[in-house]
């Protein structure tokens, strides 16, 4: 009983956050978020291995999430980090790429369709 008298010690101590994706190894930490609805993460390859140093930022906002890695950037691909970070549920998993958001788009707009190929061969505009 007189240990419930007494107050508990409180411990202190580092931590931080360490994520695995196909064997590279990334600090792993949040940012301050820059509005409602925004989750910021930065990921940074820890030293020893290729690319050591680089980091990149996911961002959260609302329904939309984007990665500023070159895989995200220039293949306009939904990259390992995005999905990494949805699997362990630190962005939401319904969140969409913006890429992703783009090319549905794109499906849906007429004036971006290809045109159809008529009996003789020829073309004709989609929308007209």
């Amino acid at each position: 009983m007189s240990m419930l008298l007494d107050k508990p010690p409180v411990r202190t101590g580092h931590c931080g956050l360490t994520l695995s994706i196909d064997g590279r190894q990334y600090r792993l930490r949040p940012a301050p978020p820059t509005g409602r609805g925004s989750k910021i993460w930065r990921l940074t390859v820890l030293g020893g291995q290729s690319r050591a140093g680089a980091t990149y930022s996911v961002c959260q906002f609302k329904h939309s999430v984007d990665c500023t890695c070159p895989d995200s950037t220039v293949q306009h691909a939904v990259c390992k980090h995005i999905r990494a970070l949805q699997v362990l549920g630190l962005i939401s998993a319904r969140a969409k790429a913006s890429i992703q958001v783009a090319w549905a788009n794109l499906q849906n707009d007429t004036f971006f369709q290809p045109a159809n190929t008529n009996a003789e061969g020829g073309t004709e505009c989609a929308a007209q």
